[in-house]
């Protein structure tokens, strides 16, 4: 087993099991939490392991002054002075259970440590490896147990605290806090998850990334310039964890990512080319057609902001898109364009006619969706989805696009009449329909 070098931090209230720390001091120690709920450690960089004291934990943090100490906890508090050799309790003079522990990377021994009792919680500090406990501020709010805690490594007495009413930030080591975001903030922070703040020479003002509220029920993660005050468009979806590296480097993790993927395969099975199709997040292919030429052409849904494609997108920017991307025999990519609106737009189901056009049919609720003059319907009612019929030309570009009713009417398949010559006659059939307009207009 090989284990690289980092450092990984996980909340005490994540619910992780099988945590995995790295001595920043020394990258071939490593310790973790067994499946079974035993610590190990290893000496090697993970090459051979061996059992730690038994410490009553699933959290582990390396301190990232390179010391070797760990804290251990989840309901109490342990700390190891040897890297998991022996453990002793540790803790401040409080009732209540542990809540979030940090380190302070510029003082080695400086240990944050917030007790919580129901939904508020009283935060304490050691200087000394816990031996003696002086209590400091909470952040002002009903709720204020602090689910996440970070030291800023540039500027010891700047503390960020991430509570279940929002963001707060010292600026004097915990004596006094001010509330970072709000209600009417641009991005709303998750704060059982991790944050990490990174360098003053990667963001001299005070760089955070965090995770919290994303699109379609997912968490993504956002950038602020100044500690929490205002965000950058959140990027990324499905994100579960974010950490800050060496230099200026970030990293996160994400779960349930896709990319679609496109082959054309020989009779005997074995594939004539294979390609990835997709951007930086998730990309799910829905639907794929052919024409009489051989060309393919695959739709699907896609939450990237860098998909490639090669024509001007149709509509407005949205949170979700739908792409249509048409490849040769060969493998070429003849077009590819997306089709959106300010709020989620999906496809069902493509079909081509002779003269190479192409037909989608789809859902959104978007109001700004790209109908063209002439549209069978022309508005939707204020949220609701609906579904869309939509034709593109054999180069890509809007032919028209309607609404299929003012409100939730759902195409499940379309049919293209492969009798049609002429792109002003081609007829499309939407098939399965759930005509619930009609029903109220009957």
């Amino acid at each position: 087993m090989q284990v690289k070098p980092g450092r990984n931090v996980y909340p005490f209230q994540s619910g992780f099991n099988g945590a995995l720390a790295i001595d920043p001091g020394n990258h071939l120690r490593v310790a973790a939490i067994a499946p079974s709920g035993g610590l190990i450690r290893s000496l090697d960089a993970g090459e051979t392991w061996t059992a730690g004291a038994s410490a009553a934990t699933s959290r582990l943090i390396a301190d990232p002054s390179g010391s070797g100490a760990l804290l251990a906890g989840t309901f109490i508090l342990s700390l190891s002075r040897d890297w998991g050799l022996s453990f002793q309790q540790i803790g401040p003079p409080a009732q209540g259970v542990l809540s979030t522990a940090a380190f302070d990377p510029s003082h080695p021994g400086w240990i944050y440590v917030d007790i919580a009792a129901g939904v508020t919680g009283t935060l304490w500090l050691s200087t000394d490896y816990g031996a003696t406990w002086t209590q400091k501020a909470s952040p002002p709010t009903t709720f204020s147990g602090i689910l996440n805690l970070a030291v800023d490594p540039d500027q010891p007495n700047t503390l960020l605290a991430a509570t279940a009413d929002g963001l707060f930030k010292s600026s004097d080591g915990g004596a006094s806090w001010t509330r970072q975001d709000g209600p009417g903030s641009s991005f709303l922070l998750e704060g059982n998850d991790p944050f990490a703040i990174v360098r003053h020479s990667c963001s001299p003002g005070g760089g955070l990334f965090a995770l919290g509220s994303g699109v379609i029920g997912t968490y993504q993660v956002a950038f602020s310039p100044d500690d929490g005050a205002t965000w950058m468009t959140p990027q990324l979806t499905n994100v579960t964890g974010v950490t800050a590296g060496a230099g200026c480097a970030v990293y996160a993790t994400r779960t349930g990512t896709t990319d679609a993927f496109v082959a054309r395969l020989a009779p005997d099975g074995s594939p004539l080319w294979v390609t990835f199709l997709g951007g930086s997040d998730r990309d799910a292919p829905v639907g794929l057609a052919l024409d009489s030429q051989g060309n393919a052409y695959v739709i699907g849904n896609t939450t990237s902001p860098d998909f490639p494609s090669s024509v001007q997108r149709i509509g407005v920017r949205g949170p979700t898109s739908v792409f249509v991307t048409k490849f040769s025999p060969d493998g070429r990519i003849e077009y590819s364009v997306l089709v959106s609106g300010e709020a989620s737009t999906t496809a069902t189901a493509v079909a081509v006619d002779s003269s190479q056009n192409a037909y989608l049919v789809g859902q959104t609720n978007s109001r700004s969706f790209p109908v063209t003059p002439g549209a069978v319907v022309t508005t939707l009612d204020s949220g609701s989805y609906t579904g869309f019929l939509l034709k593109l030309s054999s180069g890509g570009k809007l032919v028209y696009a309607t609404y299929l009713g003012a409100y939730e009417t759902f195409p499940g398949a379309i049919l293209a009449d492969p009798n049609q010559q002429a792109p002003a006659q081609a007829r499309c059939l939407v098939c399965h329909c759930r005509l619930r307009e009609a029903l109220r207009s009957s």
